[in-house]
């Protein structure tokens, strides 16, 4: 399973496309590989975060609880896939 950054909306490798691999302890083989961000990864969140804010701090708690909701809801219906 390759796991990228989620950079304004955007799935991406890292600057470079560094990464990392984790082995199952188990079978010594690699389960995942995962984007190793560097500081120009960074920035760009950092920027996308910025140019988000000014909407995003204007929206209220029962839109941003629904929001939450709603990645709550996505996530637990991929626990099979995560556990894998």
């Amino acid at each position: 399973m390759d796991i990228g950054l989620l950079i304004d909306g955007e799935a991406r490798e890292a600057v470079g496309g560094a990464s990392f691999t984790r082995m199952d302890p188990f079978t010594g083989k690699p389960a995942t590989r995962a984007a190793a961000a560097r500081a120009a990864d960074v920035d760009a969140a950092i920027e996308c975060a910025a140019a988000a804010f000014p909407s995003g701090s204007q929206t209220g708690p029962g839109e941003r609880r629904a929001i939450l909701t709603r990645a709550a809801d996505i996530m637990a219906a991929k626990v099979e896939e995560f556990t894998r």
